[in-house]
């Protein structure tokens, strides 16, 4: 699959040539070098006359933003809060595709595109999966934090650490008597995860899951990212297996997500930011 070139529609502009980053245009034939080509598709975005096609695709016109999109999308991130408390209501398919539709234009270091996201729109298999986790959270709890290991926690981690690690465990007992403090009874959940070999994995899942999560709110639908989901399908097989995940992906990012209880109207006060200018 590379770009193809249709000269009866070409005028010859040169674009496609001078933002070509693998130089495999060939100025005047506008045949491709295969083998140096990324894909990165910039010939076919560029071109004003639509003279470039990708495996038979040359790419929808964009309309031009307007101007006050800039602002818009400054109080999108201000208003933007991590949702634990959602309605009932199921997040309609279409509006979940079309999520995933904008997510696909996301960049990947060279352009690897090894992403995969998976999706659970079911709030009864979004709890099977919670169920499954927080076993496993509470077998590693009891075996790592006990009686017997504290002198050890506290010799290897300190006072403060053995401590969260105690707070921890309090709340995974929590799991047990009802309160769901992993899913937060979410309607929707979705899991970035990443093929290990590819350049940036790490990087890639987490620019796709950040750029997913805004798509989301300017469509009304809170989110919350979740750090404990992604170490638990990580180090749980049986969670991998109930969710498919290929053998060389790790999860990068997941978030829960489903419409808000409650709106948020005013932005959270930050510290100053810290930033150098060199």
């Amino acid at each position: 699959m590379i770009p193809i070139f249709d000269m009866k529609k070409c005028t010859d502009c040169q674009l496609c040539v001078k933002e070509c980053i693998s130089r495999s245009i060939d100025k005047d034939t506008k045949d491709i070098i295969a083998r140096r080509c990324i894909l990165c598709g910039h010939c076919a975005a560029i071109c004003p006359v639509e003279a470039v096609s990708i495996n038979g695709k040359s790419g929808e016109n964009l309309e031009t933003l307007s101007p006050s999109f800039p602002e818009e999308f400054e109080t999108l991130i201000k208003r933007r809060r991590s949702i634990r408390n959602y309605r009932e209501m199921d997040i309609p398919r279409p509006l979940i595709n079309r999520i995933l539709k904008t997510v696909n234009n996301s960049p990947t270091g060279t352009n690897s595109r090894k992403v995969a996201i998976t999706v659970i729109d079911s709030k009864e298999k979004i709890d099977h999966l919670t169920d499954i986790i927080m076993n496993h959270f509470n077998k590693i709890a009891k075996l790592l934090i006990n009686p017997i290991t504290h002198t050890f926690l506290l010799i290897f981690l300190g006072r403060k650490k053995t401590k969260k690690l105690y707070a921890y465990k309090r709340l995974i007992s929590s799991y047990g008597r009802g309160k769901n403090i992993l899913s937060h009874d979410a309607p929707l959940l979705m899991i970035f995860h990443t093929d290990k070999n590819s350049s940036t994995p790490h990087q890639d899942g987490l620019i796709w899951a950040t750029t997913a999560m805004y798509v989301a709110e300017s469509l009304g639908i809170g989110t919350c990212f979740n750090g404990f989901l992604v170490i638990g399908i990580n180090t749980c097989s049986k969670a991998r297996k109930y969710l498919g995940i290929p053998k060389g992906n790790k999860i990068s990012e997941t978030f829960t997500a489903g419409y808000p209880e409650n709106i948020y109207n005013r932005s959270f006060i930050k510290d100053d930011l810290n930033v150098v200018f060199i």
